[in-house]
């Protein structure tokens, strides 16, 4: 029943243009209230006018398929222009064939697992320019994505995770984003270039951001 009213909601809301799954907290998740998909989602309907997609990825609900799971949602949204993605990614879900993201202009990484970012550089993001990173785990996590998507990305924006301080992204992002317009980064949370920087010749704006690191203080 409550699989076939989320299906009935979408359909009801042509014009719907952001959509937000949230975190769940790991009190409910993890603990005695976890959340179980017994059952096969309903197919996602169309979502034509969708333009942003906040998206926090679970394996258990994403195995129901349907509008449970991204690659079927992203699908449904031929004109996105902003997406968010958070989560850790099964092996066994991750998509083999591409999928092509035309409109998709911006992408935000929040907290994700190694296999995530190998899934994005399976996707066709053509229209893609600003990168948002908030959170990552593990040194040279997103390399392949710089790798895959740097000669078209124009803006890049550093999120003040502590992790950004111990290890250089601003180094490798400057070399590998050759049209790369504007950096923007918390200054009391980046690590210095470990790497030596070549001149850039298209970096116009960059954005240093102040905020307290109690690690210094």
């Amino acid at each position: 029943q409550d699989s076939e009213t989320v299906a009935t909601l979408l359909q009801s809301c042509p014009e719907l243009e952001i959509l937000a799954r949230p975190r769940t907290s790991a009190s409910v998740y993890l603990g005695s209230e976890t959340m179980t998909f017994d059952y096969p989602a309903v197919d996602c309907p169309s979502l034509r006018s969708l333009k942003r997609l906040d998206w926090w990825h679970y394996n258990e609900a994403a195995r129901s398929g349907g509008y449970n799971a991204l690659t079927e949602v992203l699908r449904a949204a031929p004109i996105l222009q902003y997406l968010s993605l958070g989560g850790d990614l099964w092996l066994n879900l991750m998509q083999r064939g591409s999928l092509e993201l035309p409109a998709l202009t911006t992408l935000r990484i929040r907290q994700m697992n190694v296999l995530f970012p190998q899934q994005l550089c399976r996707w066709s993001m053509p229209s893609l320019r600003n990168v948002v990173v908030d959170v990552f785990r593990t040194p040279r996590l997103l390399d392949s994505l710089w790798e895959r998507y740097g000669e078209q990305i124009k803006a890049v924006e550093f999120g003040k995770h502590l992790q950004f301080f111990v290890t250089d992204l601003i180094g490798y992002v400057f070399n590998n984003c050759r049209v790369l317009e504007e950096l923007g980064y918390y200054i009391m949370f980046t690590a210095v270039p470990h790497q030596p920087l070549q001149p850039h010749m298209t970096l116009t704006t960059l954005r240093w951001h102040a905020a307290p690191n109690e690690i210094l203080c």
